[in-house]
């Protein structure tokens, strides 16, 4: 079973996105900020696969994930970035250090389907 971390401020769009992912039968762990994202991500077992939001309290997505592509037990972990605002192109992460892009709100059909196509041997 593929382990997903879902990295997002919004309480509401975590609950949803973990109980959505669950029931796809992923296993799914939460964190509401980035600091508290990347603790989780480097605690074994270490995910699968990284929804994360850009703009989060603590840690931001970019910085989120410029920490992680330089934990050398983390840099390979496909990441999804999930986003409600236009940002600005410094926020966004460096060009290749994440897969995908989702604009919020999303369709959850589509959001699930693109975690499947990034995750090896899903449908």
């Amino acid at each position: 079973m593929a382990r997903i971390l879902v990295a997002d401020d919004e309480v509401t769009i975590t609950m949803v996105l973990e109980q959505v992912l669950a029931d796809e039968g992923f296993d799914v762990v939460t964190a509401g900020d980035g600091k508290e994202a990347l603790a989780t991500a480097s605690r074994p077992p270490a995910p699968d696969l990284i929804l994360v939001d850009l703009y989060m309290p603590e840690l931001n997505g970019r910085d989120f994930i410029t920490r992680l592509r330089a934990d050398p037990a983390l840099k390979n972990v496909p990441v999804i970035v999930v986003t409600g605002a236009v940002p600005h192109e410094r926020d966004y992460p460096p060009p290749g250090t994440y897969q995908m892009l989702i604009s919020k709100p999303f369709d959850l059909e589509d959001l699930v389907a693109r975690v499947k196509r990034l995750l090896p041997g899903q449908k």
